[in-house]
């Protein structure tokens, strides 16, 4: 799973998948990871959070490996509680929260996603396909 967690932490993109009502929507987001622990920016107002307000379960890609988690709202970027966070995430994405940043809002937070399962398709020792998955 240290190959995950590379791959994660080099990741610019990863795709996130929320849900309600039984629709599915993916779209791209930019990543910091602490482990198995995913953060994300997004504004507020967004359909992503609105639906992870109504259900909090999610599955991702990043490169080769699917993820599913619990996704929960951790408050403002510019509260005192994500001071770090968002220090963080401007080292990782030097042009965030700068005017150079088309996605900036006055409504913009950050998400926790709690990774809780891993599943990757990698080749054994003979070449052949191998189906793994990790639950935490």
């Amino acid at each position: 799973m240290t190959f995950f967690l590379n791959l994660l932490e080099k990741a610019q993109v990863i795709y996130l998948s929320t849900s309600k009502n039984n629709k599915v929507s993916v779209r791209p987001v930019s990543p910091i990871n602490h482990n198995f622990t995913i953060f994300i920016r997004t504004s507020e107002l967004s359909a992503k959070v609105d639906q992870i307000k109504n259900n909090p379960h999610v599955a991702g890609v990043c490169d080769d490996f699917q993820f599913e988690g619990t996704a929960k709202i951790i408050g403002k970027v510019d509260s005192t509680e994500n001071r770090m966070l968002k220090k963080e995430y401007k080292t990782k994405y030097p042009d965030a929260f700068s005017t150079e940043d088309r996605f900036l809002t006055d409504e913009d937070i950050f998400i926790e996603i709690d990774i809780s399962l891993l599943k990757v398709w990698k080749p054994d020792a003979e070449g052949k396909l191998e189906f793994i998955e990790v639950q935490f």
